[in-house]
């Protein structure tokens, strides 16, 4: 299952991320900016990304499989990632 984490895009959009709205979340930003969000394909996942983002990170959780947290963790099993790419 591809992955992406972005940082340094317009704070608006982690807002809406967690809104329960019936909109995907770039429209939804994009009507309330007044002006749509430039969104880019990424290129190894193929997910849609804000163009204007300073990090992305990309890579993939396989479905199912688990890892223990690190000593600064929850404590909870949480998905295992593999990273592909930081740029």
């Amino acid at each position: 299952m591809p992955r992406s984490g972005v940082a340094g895009h317009h704070p608006l959009l982690l807002g809406v991320a967690g809104d329960p709205i019936p909109l995907p979340e770039y429209d939804y930003a994009g009507a309330v900016r007044e002006r749509p969000v430039k969104v880019i394909t990424e290129e190894i996942t193929g997910l849609p990304i804000p163009a204007e983002s300073e990090i992305v990170m990309v890579g993939s959780c396989p479905p199912g499989e688990t890892r223990l947290e690190g000593p600064f963790g929850n404590g909870q099993a949480t998905p295992a990632a593999s990273g592909k790419r930081t740029s």
